[in-house]
């Protein structure tokens, strides 16, 4: 048998182990080289997804409108082409290079490190546009992220050479880690058919606090859900609020119940609250048509119609044109002279101009015994002379206000003063003689009685329908009331969010209510006679009180700081209206 010496065992060992350590380093060098490149992709990418946020959100905060939104006349920084940061941006899209930097990505032409931007507006090029099997609806979107209708995006993207080791051996010396990250200002639809928007810090009516009363033994079911933004919770002294709160038998049905921060809910009686309950902080709890400013007026006046004593009947007008309606009195040169009073309405009349109108009404609007076919349009109502004793707008007993069509553009009633937005043009329309600025904001009821003989039946705008969209309009549907923000408790911006700089969005600026302390009020009838269609819309800082008698089953959305029921009917809010549009900045890609 032949034998190996000993020489030759430990020379085979020193192959065996030279060949093993070779075979090692190279294991040692990958595990690096994959580990060091996957901590630089995370880098990356974290990189991306701050510096595509930050030129967003730097957009959102420079923009008045969703019209700023435009790569052509807006206030954003676009880029069609992908442009490197080494180029150089001014506005927006230079925070998208900084904060790549503050992350440790430096754009250079002649170093290891890439960092570029992209970003356009909903436009056609470079923007993509495809139905995505939403009802042949366009959607566009970047080219980075499908089926997302967006207004405004930014793509960065990030790059980095690193070294590499084992790969060295096989002449790569250099590995390519990138990452890309997309935002935009996004649709984002609301949840919820009842949504209360004041906080812990708005006293209303009821209590300071309270989002939601019940006051007897109504019944409210809501299967779209309800949002209380109020944070309060109970006794630390038993006279505390409640953001919810039930006295008596009134029972709330609904899958969920959304509390923001530590809110939470109390009965004192036999009521109950049924459903589930959750709590949480967010964009959810805020006005959920922030940023839409508020709904626009013709662009130009309309005719100044003289009402002889305040009397509207059918022998003024029928059908009754655009126009801005106004109680006149005459002098002795049979001139109108305007005295300020409300309107009264007590004979069958027909507002209608087409597919669609402009009808403005100064010193308040009362019918009463009569009825109102309120055809398409927009319909304001601009103050009184004496908000103390003279409601905005009143309906009387045995009186029907209608909508003439449930198919067509829809219509919104704007509750205002001679100070709305860009009221300008109609205001000019009117008699010199009378100081029009000086009409008062003040509350509004909306009466439907127990019989077919006063009812009410009043339709939203349709956002799909093109006279809405041409009048710029789309923004505010399914609008059929707006409470007009700037007559609330709490202070909104031109540009329609919540002013912050008093204190932050838990303690506003005051707002512009005027006295009575009860002005920013809506009171509404909900009974089998009264169909309402769409959303109703008051600011933070104002408050709807609903009495309830029968059974009121609608799809009906109500946005509002706060809410009472009263009364022992059953008011379903069944929220089938189109969703409340809002537009987020988020990460969508």
């Amino acid at each position: 048998m032949r034998r190996y010496s000993s020489h030759s065992e430990r020379g085979a060992v020193i192959v065996m182990v030279t060949l093993a350590l070779l075979a090692m380093c190279g294991m040692l060098g990958l595990v690096v080289d994959l580990g060091w490149s996957y901590f630089v992709k995370k880098s990356a990418q974290t990189a991306a997804d701050t510096a595509a946020l930050a030129a967003v959100k730097a957009a959102k905060d420079s923009v008045s409108s969703l019209g700023d939104y435009s790569c052509s006349g807006g206030v954003v920084e676009c880029a069609s082409a992908i442009t490197f940061c080494e180029t150089g941006f001014s506005g927006n899209l230079q925070s998208a290079c900084t904060y790549a930097q503050m992350h440790g990505f430096v754009d250079s032409d002649e170093g290891r490190q890439r960092v570029s931007v992209q970003a356009w507006d909903r436009s056609s090029s470079p923007t993509s546009i495809e139905n995505c099997g939403q009802g042949g609806a366009e959607v566009r979107h970047p080219p980075t992220a499908g089926c997302l209708d967006t207004y405004y995006w930014v793509t960065v993207r990030v790059v980095e050479r690193i070294p590499q080791l084992f790969s060295s051996i096989f002449g790569n010396t250099d590995g390519i880690v990138s990452a890309r990250a997309t935002a935009a200002v996004a649709q984002s639809e609301a949840i919820g058919s009842l949504i209360l928007i004041n906080r812990e810090t708005e006293q209303w009516s009821q209590d300071t606090g309270i989002n939601l009363y019940l006051g007897g033994g109504p019944k409210v079911t809501v299967p779209g859900g309800i949002i209380l933004a109020s944070t309060e919770h109970g006794p630390a002294v038993p006279q505390d609020p409640w953001a919810g709160f039930i006295s008596g038998n009134g029972v709330v049905n609904t899958p969920s119940t959304y509390f923001r921060g530590d809110g939470s809910y109390a009965i004192s009686g036999g009521g109950q609250w049924n459903g589930s309950k959750a709590k949480g902080n967010g964009d959810m709890f805020d006005d959920p048509m922030r940023g839409h400013a508020q709904p626009p007026l013709k662009a130009t006046g309309v005719p100044a119609i003289a009402v002889p004593g305040g009397a509207l009947n059918s022998t003024i007008c029928n059908p009754c044109s655009s126009g801005n309606y106004y109680a006149a009195a005459y002098d002795s040169f049979g001139n109108p002279v305007s005295t300020g009073e409300p309107i009264v309405i007590s004979s069958d009349v027909t507002f209608q101009d087409g597919t669609f109108g402009d009808f403005y009404f100064y010193g308040g609007l009362n019918i009463s015994g009569a009825t109102v076919n309120f055809g398409p349009g927009r319909y304001g109502l601009f103050g009184v002379k004496d908000p103390a004793r003279t409601l905005l707008f009143d309906n009387e007993n045995k009186a029907q206000l209608l909508s003439t069509s449930n198919s067509d553009a829809g219509r919104v009633f704007i509750l205002s003063d001679t100070n709305y937005p860009n009221i300008g043009p109609q205001l000019a329309m009117l008699p010199t003689q009378k100081n029009w600025t000086s009409l008062s904001f003040s509350k509004t009821q909306i009466k439907a009685g127990n019989n077919a003989d006063s009812r009410v039946e009043l339709y939203g705008l349709d956002r799909l329908n093109s006279d809405v969209i041409n009048r710029g309009l789309t923004d505010f549907a399914p609008a059929v009331i707006w409470q007009d923000q700037r007559n609330s408790y709490v202070k909104y911006t031109p540009t329609g969010y919540v002013d912050e700089s008093c204190g932050g969005l838990d303690s506003p600026c005051p707002g512009g209510a005027t006295p009575p302390s009860d002005s920013p009020q809506l009171q509404i009838w909900a009974t089998p006679f009264a169909k309402f269609k769409g959303l109703i819309y008051q600011p933070r800082g104002a408050w709807t009180v609903v009495q309830a008698a029968g059974d009121y089953d609608g799809p009906l959305r109500i946005v509002s700081g706060a809410l009472e029921l009263q009364g022992t009917g059953r008011l379903t809010l069944n929220g089938e209206s189109p969703p409340i549009i809002n537009y987020v900045t988020a990460l969508v890609e």
